[in-house]
């Protein structure tokens, strides 16, 4: 599906990004149909274990075995992050 909106930007690079209810399944989905990045939200940040949740969505992607974890972070959570501050 993807693969034929690549091609009929007449471009020879295209990046698809597919956004909104991804978990596994519709990841794994929208990767067979020729997604470049996925978008992931609710599933990971309502899970009870995102970490073990991280790792079900990436062991889908091909090419990726593991991932540091630890760099995956919000603004929200990391007090070392300087926030721009709005007059």
């Amino acid at each position: 599906m993807y693969k034929d909106h690549k091609l009929a930007s007449g471009r020879d690079r295209v990046l698809v990004a597919v956004a909104g209810g991804i978990d596994p399944n519709t990841a794994s989905y929208a990767i067979e149909m020729g997604a470049d990045i996925l978008i992931v939200g609710r599933f990971v940040t309502s899970s009870k274990d995102i970490e073990n949740s991280m790792r079900r969505l990436l062991n889908i992607i091909p090419g990726y075995s593991d991932i540091d974890l630890k760099r995956i972070h919000t603004e929200d959570d990391d007090s070392s992050v300087k926030k721009p501050k709005w007059d």
